[in-house]
């Protein structure tokens, strides 16, 4: 079977000499029948060279589908159309040479259909490689539409950030798709194994499961892309390109968190280290991630809104909230103050303009660590109070017009790196 398999797979080089061989001697008689001109004797030679090749193609081709890992009926279309193309290049062979020169409308007709026959010979071994679908996944809609094909599916677009990420269809099936599909999908299932959607991934193939959730050790997929390259069981197999350090390292992190499918990272826990993997994996280029936060708590909502608080989201469909002091004849004191820490990690923008807020109180807002803008104009705070400040590092926005802090723009420029606006302090 070994030696069965060797030359097999010739089938994938010898091919292109019928294609090409055939393809140009109909060309030629379509041509010559056109232009009403004589054909070349030589005409005879080149269907038999194309009548020979065709053939050994058919043979190699077979002795390549012995080896299993095709869909049958894939495989039986295609040797179908395959052996209609070598019978009829013989057809074509004999009859022709009885015509001699002459250039006739059935050696034009013969050949039209040998251009038909191959072409659909060559789709339907393209569909058994590439899927059924790799001819027409980028035509446009009117030739899908012509085809009798659905309205092609949008691609899923690629996370803009890891906070939005899903861990399935954003990470882990872009590198099923590049390392593994091209050998296990509906049409070519290498071992009776699909990877191409999450539950076949789990079902597995027939030496059992591809991956178990949970366990390294019982997914025989993670298994075999960590051996040895000159392994016979090492995937991705038949010298494709292997998996990258970081795919392998993705695919641990995956499967000893459960294989999970539309979790989002949030969902699941990530280091550091393996943030900075994806985010490489993915092309993004800003590595220190920050997820969602949880929609903050609505007791304390409440609680600040009846303090003379309101609220509105920052950013739309995410939690993120502004928060602004909306009574500032009213004293703001130190407990409703202390509330704003238990929405802190929601709490990107405060605006305190005109209230009572004193230095004392800057301890608080110095905890609030998310904050990308913040607005205490015309409050009591001086340069004590602004010390506070230098601990929000996420602080893009900062407006001290009309308070007691003096002197502080370099200070602040220095130590808060996103800094991008300041408004008085000088």
């Amino acid at each position: 079977m070994d030696l069965i398999q060797f030359f097999g797979r010739f089938h994938v080089l010898v091919l292109h000499l019928p294609i090409g061989i055939l393809v140009m001697a109909a060309c030629l008689e379509i041509y010559a029948f056109l232009k009403k001109r004589a054909r070349s004797e030589v005409m005879q030679t080149v269907w038999l060279w194309g009548a020979i090749s065709a053939i050994g193609t058919c043979i190699l081709g077979y002795m390549l589908s012995l080896g299993g890992g095709y869909n049958a009926d894939a495989v039986a279309i295609h040797m179908t159309y395959g052996i209609s193309v070598a019978v009829f290049s013989i057809i074509c062979w004999l009859l022709f040479g009885k015509n001699g020169t002459k250039a006739t409308t059935s050696v034009a007709a013969f050949s039209v259909v040998q251009l038909i026959l191959l072409t659909l010979t060559g789709h339907y071994g393209a569909n058994m490689t590439h899927g059924s679908t790799f001819l027409v996944e980028h035509a446009p809609q009117a030739i899908r539409t012509m085809a009798g094909l659905p309205a092609a599916t949008k691609a899923r677009l690629k996370p803009a950030s890891l906070d939005v990420a899903l861990v399935y269809p954003d990470i882990i099936q872009p590198i099923f798709e590049s390392r593994c599909v091209g050998c296990h999908n509906d049409e070519k299932t290498k071992g009776e194994l699909k990877l191409n959607n999450h539950a076949a991934i789990l079902k597995g193939g027939k030496t059992g499961p591809a991956v178990m959730a949970n366990s390294l050790e019982n997914s025989e997929l993670f298994k075999r892309i960590n051996l040895h390259p000159s392994d016979e069981n090492f995937m991705p197999a038949e010298g494709k390109t292997a998996l990258t350090e970081n795919q392998i390292a993705i695919l641990k992190w995956w499967i000893e968190n459960g294989a999970v499918e539309n979790a989002s990272l949030k969902d699941v826990g990530i280091s550091a280290d393996l943030q900075t993997i994806i985010a490489s994996e993915l092309g993004l280029s800003n590595i220190e991630v920050k997820f969602l936060a949880a929609d903050a708590d609505p007791n304390i909502i409440e609680k600040l809104e009846d303090a003379g608080f309101k609220f509105r989201r920052s950013i739309q469909d995410e939690p993120y909230i502004e928060v602004i002091y909306s009574t500032p004849l009213v004293p703001l004191t130190d407990d409703t103050l202390n509330l704003l820490l238990a929405i802190k990690d929601q709490l990107t923008v405060l605006k305190l303009s005109r209230s009572s807020l004193n230095d004392t109180q800057m301890a608080v807002i110095g905890q609030l660590t998310e904050l990308y803008s913040l607005n205490i104009s015309d409050t009591q705070v001086t340069n004590e109070g602004a010390k506070q400040l230098l601990n929000l590092s996420n602080l893009k926005s900062l407006n001290l017009f009309s308070t007691g802090v003096n002197n502080f723009t370099q200070t602040a420029e220095e130590n808060l790196p996103e800094l991008e606006h300041i408004y008085g302090g000088e």
